[in-house]
């Protein structure tokens, strides 16, 4: 069944390995969970994986600190974690290009997903564990584009030392080069 997912793209090679490599490993050990959503015919339509993530904010320290945390090279100081945003990261969101093609349904089954199963998943995490926002690494500058237009996920604004840290810490060696892209979910939670 897993092998009957296509990427929609070239780019998108990388997300048939994960569903059929990783995926199921990766759910049994508690790293990140994977859904598969079937349309009412059992259908393969596309997945989705969602982990925890956290988002570190930094502070400059002063030049007299004693703590020795991490060197910022641009400014030659030392910075520290001033506290996390907490977040679920959407490590992998995709359509079966295999199904959309056959029925002609592409941009409604990644709404259906997103504002169907997604966001219901992270409201209902909220409701035991606080979230803060929904985070996702944009492969290029076209799905930039699309989470923002469709989604309302923007560029997360970050100074160059919490960039590179974040860069080293927080965003997976296989999104090296990707946007770092955030949807603040208070909204959500004020509407619900």
């Amino acid at each position: 069944m897993l092998s009957t997912f296509e990427a929609t793209c070239e780019a998108g090679k990388g997300l048939e390995k994960y569903l059929t490599r990783d995926a199921i490993i990766e759910t049994r050990d508690h790293v990140s969970t994977t859904y598969i959503v079937f349309d009412r015919l059992h259908e393969m339509c596309g997945y989705f994986t969602l982990k925890t993530a956290i988002l570190p904010r930094f502070e400059q320290l002063p030049e007299e600190s004693d703590l020795d945390i991490q060197f910022d090279e641009e400014t030659d100081r030392e910075s520290s974690v001033e506290y996390t945003d907490s977040a679920i990261e959407l490590v992998n969101f995709a359509r079966n290009g295999a199904f959309s093609n056959s029925t002609n349904c592409k941009e409604e089954i990644t709404t259906a997903m997103f504002y169907g199963f997604i966001l219901d998943i992270v409201k209902a995490i909220n409701e035991y564990v606080a979230v803060n926002y929904l985070i996702i690494h944009a492969i290029d500058k076209r799905l930039v584009k699309y989470y923002q237009d469709n989604y309302g996920f923007s560029e997360f604004e970050l100074n160059s030392s919490e960039t590179e840290n974040i860069k080293r810490h927080v965003r997976p060696v296989y999104d090296d080069g990707a946007t770092f892209m955030a949807l603040d979910l208070s909204d959500l939670y004020k509407n619900s």
